[in-house]
């Protein structure tokens, strides 16, 4: 009989599944927070150190710190969800696949709202800044956890 990764978060009391999710999410924040670091880092370094255009380093850096995310979030974050009978390098291939387009639309998402709030409100990138950090992390946490990482039949 095979097992899916929710039975044993089916099993548990709803404060337990509740606890069991803020811990799933403090750990996305976690690897989103590492993931940051690594972005910005590499950015600033590449700009100050070698002189590189901005967009060709937010490229690179924010390639690198995909990387670190995905790691994280594969390794740890999700890893209770992943799928054990799909042989590991297919099921990492697909799992980064989605990753990526998920990442994308986070991207997309939180270049919307800057549109938003700086071009069509006309206020400062402060108040982008703060939904940046509130509520997108947010859904891509959904989006992560019942897409991205969730074991496909």
């Amino acid at each position: 009989m095979t097992r899916s990764p929710y039975d044993g978060l089916c099993a548990l009391r709803p404060w337990e599944q509740a606890g069991a999710l803020v811990l799933q999410y403090g750990r996305f924040a976690i690897v989103g927070g590492a993931a940051t670091v690594v972005h910005v880092s590499l950015f600033a370094g590449l700009i100050e150190g070698t002189g590189m255009a901005p967009l060709l380093a937010n490229l690179i850096a924010f390639s690198v710190a995909l990387g670190v995310s995905f790691l994280g979030h594969n390794c740890w974050t999700f890893a209770a969800l992943r799928r054990r009978s799909a042989t590991v390098p297919e099921r990492t291939r697909r799992t980064f696949a989605r990753f990526v387009a998920a990442a994308l639309f986070g991207l997309g998402l939180n270049s919307l709202v800057v549109y938003l709030i700086t071009g069509v409100l006309a206020l400062s990138y402060v108040h982008a800044i703060a939904v940046m950090v509130t509520a997108v992390p947010v859904i891509m946490f959904v989006i992560n956890r019942q897409w991205t990482f969730r074991p496909r039949p």
